[in-house]
């Protein structure tokens, strides 16, 4: 849970393989990024017991933060970017943001997405923006 004026951020990876792979890949990102001093305790990992269908004990299904607005989520969204950046497995790292006004939006970073100039201005841009809003239109004013 985000604390007041906290962005909520709950991240997945995409790539190919089986879950046990996926879940290889989070372990990955998360050292990854509690290697940033910024990010140190502030991102946990969120596990699915799959014990019970067979497979051999909990899996690694998402990274989960609690960050201000700004600093600690422009680092968290530069990270993510340099490190999907070189990973051929991983396709894209999806991003599940609730801002601090309760809205939500889900960002799916793409690996060649990563390589342009500007990916990180564009992530942070799209998950703490406002969302545009929608002109109102009357029934009558319809055509």
């Amino acid at each position: 849970m985000a604390m007041d004026g906290a962005v909520d951020v709950v991240l997945s990876v995409t790539s190919a393989g089986s879950a046990n792979q996926r879940s290889a890949e989070l372990r990955d990102l998360w050292e990854y990024l509690t290697d940033r001093p910024a990010l140190r305790g502030r991102v946990a990992r969120r596990t699915t017991d799959e014990s019970e269908t067979g497979r051999l004990g909990p899996l690694t299904d998402a990274l989960v933060a609690a960050l201000e607005p700004g600093g600690a989520f422009t680092v968290l969204a530069g990270a993510v970017v340099a490190w999907i950046k070189f990973r051929p497995r991983t396709e894209s790292v999806r991003l599940n943001v609730r801002r601090p006004d309760g809205s939500c939006v889900e960002i799916e970073l793409k690996r060649q997405q990563a390589k342009e100039y500007d990916a990180v201005e564009k992530l942070v841009r799209a998950a703490l923006d406002p969302p545009p809003s929608t002109p109102t239109t009357s029934p009558d004013s319809a055509e």
